[in-house]
């Protein structure tokens, strides 16, 4: 179940940010808003979403017209403090400036037990990993836009040097469960 919020955490964040990448422009007709459709939650199936309506046309004019005004210094803060809450306990979020990296250290034990479980190929485990895998890339590939070049890199709680997911630009750099020498 704890994956199942992951996932769902995750949609929240590449939600969020399909929002503020997407570019729209509304006319002064009288019309009724157009519905954008982002996923829903995750059912008890890896990976089965529905879709429901999220936000109103209207609604991403005037996120875009805020995101306008901010200068990149406050987009890096703005998704760094995005991710943290998006994570809450469960992971702590650093950015740093100079790598242009998010790093995300797991905090809550059951994250690294999950990994575990997906090296020794547990088929939800591993379903789990790759749908939180691609809702990172899917993250990735929607901030290109406002944040091209950075990177999102998922550490190894136990060991912080190591790393278990990079990604950069909506490309899996390295995913620990492809690792062949794992």
């Amino acid at each position: 179940m704890k994956s199942s919020k992951r996932i769902l955490l995750s949609l929240i964040i590449i939600s969020f940010f399909m929002i503020l990448a997407a570019g729209s422009s509304i006319g002064d007709e009288e019309a009724e808003p157009e519905k954008v459709f982002e996923p829903a939650a995750a059912t008890e199936e890896p990976g089965a979403l529905t879709e429901e309506p999220a936000i109103t046309s209207e609604e991403i004019g005037a996120l875009d017209d805020a995101i306008d005004d901010l200068d990149i210094e406050e987009i890096e803060q703005k998704f760094a403090i995005i991710l943290q809450d998006s994570f809450g306990d469960a992971a702590k979020v650093e950015f740093v400036e100079a790598e242009k990296t998010y790093y995300i250290t797991p905090s809550d034990p059951s994250v690294l037990e999950e990994i575990i479980n997906a090296l020794e190929g547990d088929a939800y485990a591993v379903a789990s990993w790759e749908s939180f895998t691609e809702s990172l890339v899917e993250l990735s590939r929607v901030m290109i836009d406002l944040l091209p070049g950075y990177w999102l890199e998922i550490k190894n709680p136990e060991t912080p040097e190591l790393s278990l997911l990079i990604i950069k630009d909506g490309e899996v750099i390295y995913d620990v469960l492809k690792d062949e020498d794992m």
